[in-house]
């Protein structure tokens, strides 16, 4: 058996035993929460009632996310006026516990770079907050930051076997009601054996398709020629990391 065939056969057992045991595999992608980047936008000024219902909507976000499930959404509108309402979501990577969830959200919203604006979506590494003025749920938002490791793999395999595994872990979350997968492949790479983690997650608001349609787009956005990286959108994110 080629040394390729082999990494595949035992990316696809890796995501086997995580849909069967239900359980995702640790992983070590990031170690600190801090931010990753955000969106800010305003189409127009913004009345008291559109400042009150949007304070509303992070309220909830903030108090429910950890509380829910690592997923929360709200819509508020205290008038007859449609301009003032305001649509939110929060959403935690599916690996962390209950309080890193609760820690996160709050410090998304406590240092919400986006306050003034109408619509902003702010990204950390274990979680993201959203909130508009357009009813943006159950759409594909690919509005998208991305972030690479300097080092470029010697071994062209390794960006092979790098593009396998996370189509299996877009497949495998996917098919998962939390919409969350990982997994985990080995690369060698200047002589030396690298474990490869991957992990991807979409907003529970969508569809399977639109969950798909999100992350093939994050994940042709990787640049797999290097040994890390990530590309989070406002309804996806997918990852990687050598370790």
């Amino acid at each position: 058996m080629s040394y390729n065939n082999y990494l595949i056969i035992s990316i696809l057992m890796i995501i086997t035993i995580y849909l069967l045991n239900n359980i995702p595999i640790a992983l070590s992608i990031e170690e600190n929460d801090t931010e990753l980047g955000y969106i800010c936008l305003s189409s127009k000024a913004s009345t008291m009632a559109y400042i009150r219902n949007q304070e509303s909507v992070i309220n909830d976000l903030t108090n429910n996310t950890s509380l829910l499930g690592g997923y929360s959404v709200a819509v508020y509108n205290t008038t007859s006026d449609s301009d003032d309402s305001v649509f939110g979501h929060a959403l935690c990577r599916g690996d962390v516990t209950s309080d890193e969830c609760n820690t996160c959200v709050r410090n998304a919203t406590d240092s919400d770079p986006c306050i003034g604006s109408r619509s902003g979506t702010v990204w950390r590494k274990y979680c993201m907050v959203k909130y508009s003025d357009v009813n943006f749920l159950e759409t594909i938002d690919t509005n998208a930051f991305r972030w690479t490791d300097d080092i470029v793999w010697m071994d062209q395999s390794s960006v092979y076997v790098t593009k396998v595994l996370m189509d299996s872990v877009k497949r495998a979350a996917i098919n998962n009601i939390t919409m969350y997968a990982t997994g985990e492949a080995y690369v060698k790479d200047y002589g030396i054996v690298f474990t490869l983690q991957g992990m991807v997650q979409c907003t529970r608001d969508m569809s399977a398709d639109y969950c798909k349609a999100c992350l093939d787009r994050a994940i042709d956005n990787l640049d797999t020629r290097k040994r890390g990286g990530g590309v989070v959108c406002g309804s996806c994110y997918a990852k990687f990391k050598t370790i």
